[in-house]
């Protein structure tokens, strides 16, 4: 395989001017999940009882799709699709990161292993981002809204699936497979979320000194990226920009 399983879906040129302002159709969120503690396992062999005990476990635990479950035990503070991950978003002020794929993809497992299982990558991603992972065989319905964004603003679409959304679930930038690094022309995983923050830093600073100008409170709010730049968020500069990998 040379690259990411692609979709059988054509690109919607005509989205391609103005991606925000396509409307997806009703989503309905799967019922909360909770987060799991750390397990460990205990597993017959020979006769022998092994036990396995994982440094990281996360909300996925508890799903019942195996492409959730290989990503449980990843350094990332995952949530599966639903309304705990969407409150959490709008309370945070927060991006959403969504990463789409199935069990049987050979590049989501690329990408599990490269950047989902790197401690850095993890960190970042937990810090700034709210993240979602959806396995593609439970929703369509979710999948196919977000491969039409993608595709209608790269002009092509695969899996694993790469969307970063606004709190109210409206994409800003998609792509496909990242690798962990950069690779020549190419930037890696970590250096499109990096850029992802910059850029909605820049925004949010904006947004604050054009507030600030205006208000007579001088309040403060809490920032929502971990960047020490960022004083006072607000959702809207989310819209102002798009940022292709």
């Amino acid at each position: 395989l040379l690259g990411p399983e692609r979709s059988q879906q054509g690109p919607l040129r005509s989205l391609i001017s103005n991606p925000l302002s396509y409307r997806s159709p009703v989503l309905q969120p799967q019922p909360a999940r909770y987060l799991s503690p750390p397990v460990c396992r205990s597993m017959a062999s020979g006769g022998e009882q092994e036990s396995t005990c994982h440094k990281h476990t996360n909300r996925l635990a508890k799903e019942r799709s195996p492409y959730l479950l290989q990503h449980a035990h990843n350094p990332v503070d995952w949530y599966p699709w639903g309304q705990e991950a969407f409150e959490k978003a709008k309370t945070e002020d927060k991006p959403i990161f969504l990463s789409v794929g199935y069990s049987t993809c050979h590049w989501c497992h690329v990408m599990e292993r490269e950047s989902f299982q790197d401690e850095e990558i993890g960190k970042i991603l937990s810090d700034n981002f709210i993240c979602i992972k959806l396995d593609r065989e439970e929703r369509p319905d979710v999948d196919k809204v977000y491969m039409t964004f993608v595709q209608a603003t790269s002009g092509g679409g695969g899996w694993p699936m790469s969307v970063w959304l606004t709190p109210e679930l409206k994409p800003f930038i998609g792509g496909t497979y990242f690798p962990p690094r950069d690779q020549g022309r190419r930037p890696g995983f970590r250096t499109v979320l990096m850029r992802i923050i910059e850029q909605v830093v820049t925004h949010y600073s904006r947004s604050d000194k054009e507030k600030s100008s205006k208000s007579e409170s001088g309040v403060m709010i809490k920032p929502s990226i971990n960047h020490p730049d960022l004083k006072q968020p607000c959702r809207e500069s989310f819209k102002m920009f798009i940022l292709r990998p």
